[in-house]
């Protein structure tokens, strides 16, 4: 009994928290470092990122044609 009186309770005090009100209106805010360096270090990894995407997807291509070579 105690357990669905606390439920309710958690219910009543955050009526929102499910639906991820507090989430939606922060969606646009940009928190973190903004100095250069950090600016720099997140360019860099955006970068890394796109050329293993690059090459995994050159390798696909590669190993496709091998296959087809095969037969």
């Amino acid at each position: 009994m105690f357990e669905a009186v606390r439920i309710i309770d958690l219910d009543l005090a955050w009526p929102n928290r499910s639906l991820g009100v507090c989430r939606a209106s922060h969606k646009g805010a940009f928190m973190g470092d903004k100095s250069p360096k950090s600016l720099t270090k997140h360019a860099s990894q955006k970068q890394t990122k796109a050329n293993d995407v690059k090459q995994k997807q050159q390798q696909a291509v590669a190993a496709k044609q091998a296959a087809l070579k095969k037969k």
